[in-house]
């Protein structure tokens, strides 16, 4: 039985794949890479093939295509290994993860959580860098409240023998929150660490409206899984109160044409659910208090031309750094 079970969706990931297997397979440690090719119409499945036949390690599987989240669920019922990971194949590992991460599944930790890096066009924009802990809880509270990144399944591996919850193949966002909310809910031990082991390659195209509908009713759809975790956990609602503030101007900030800015606000603010939120929640942080009165006070003007000007900035930023 290998030691790590690593899965990897791939869908019409010709271009990608190459560079997401090889990052993996440079270690010669004990895991398997187990690629689910989802359907593809390019030559993804016979790329992935070919390392297959060079290394017994890699192994490779064709289904009908059913998204990621079956693509995952369908790895998930073949995995060996103790513990389980996550790499897209348009990402990838770097070269110490294996390195940092063998000596850690040694412990039997619950959940070992990672940092990792976001690029752009091969550069790198951002970083994240949970803190550094053995403690359930300030681990729970570095994700919540400081950005320790709760949301995704690649920076962070599971046992396989406590994954009792599958991806939602119902949901085509928000499945990766409901996944690691389930999961989190039930550990008993944890290691966090800041090194950054996962490349994250970030779409650079930033817009939305394609699948906008969807989009905003993600926001409320995520916190009641949010809410529904914290309560688990015996923390606070409050606590994920900024959390709401921020995936508002996340998704609102990626509407580039004022039209569907407008529309969007529009359709956020005719959900029920989401004027509840917006009532009950106070936000601590002063962006997310001028968010939420420009909301309020409906100054989508501002609130567009505010946002527009971030955006502005943090391209800038990137080309400057």
């Amino acid at each position: 039985m290998p030691k790590l079970s690593l899965i990897m969706p791939a869908y019409n990931a010709e271009k990608t794949c190459m560079k997401a297997i090889e990052s993996i397979i440079s270690d010669k440690s004990d895991f398997e890479l187990i690629i689910i090719d989802d359907g593809s119409k390019d030559n993804t499945f016979n790329i992935c093939n070919e390392y297959a036949a060079k290394d017994a390690r890699v192994k490779t599987y064709r289904k009908e295509n059913g998204g990621v989240s079956s693509a995952r669920n369908y790895g998930l019922n073949i995995a060996n290994g103790e513990y389980v990971g996550f790499v897209d194949a348009d990402d990838g590992v770097s070269e110490k993860y294996m390195q940092v991460l063998f000596p850690l599944m040694e412990k039997k930790f619950d959940v070992i959580t990672f940092g990792y890096s976001g690029i752009i066009n091969g550069e790198q924009v951002l970083a994240s860098n949970p803190i550094i802990t053995e403690n359930v809880k300030e681990m729970y509270k570095d994700m919540l409240v400081y950005g320790g990144n709760l949301n995704s399944p690649w920076n962070k591996l599971f046992k396989r023998n406590l994954i009792h919850h599958t991806f939602n193949e119902r949901k085509s966002m928000g499945e990766d929150l409901e996944f690691c909310c389930q999961y989190l809910k039930t550990i008993k031990t944890c290691k966090a660490i800041s090194d950054e082991l996962y490349i994250y390659n970030i779409d650079s195209t930033g817009s939305l409206t394609k699948h906008l509908d969807m989009v905003l009713d993600s926001i409320t759809e995520d916190m009641k899984v949010l809410l529904d975790f914290v309560s688990s956990i015996g923390f606070d609602r409050e606590i994920v109160s900024d959390k709401f503030y921020q995936r508002t101007e996340g998704v609102l900030g990626s509407v580039h044409n004022y039209k569907d800015f407008y529309g969007a606000i529009h359709y956020l603010l005719d959900d029920s659910n989401y004027k509840m939120l917006l009532s009950e929640f106070y936000p601590k942080k002063s962006k997310n208090k001028l968010l939420r009165s420009m909301l309020i006070k409906r100054k989508w003007k501002f609130l567009y031309i505010y946002l527009l000007c971030k955006r502005c900035a943090r391209r800038v930023i990137r080309r400057e750094g």
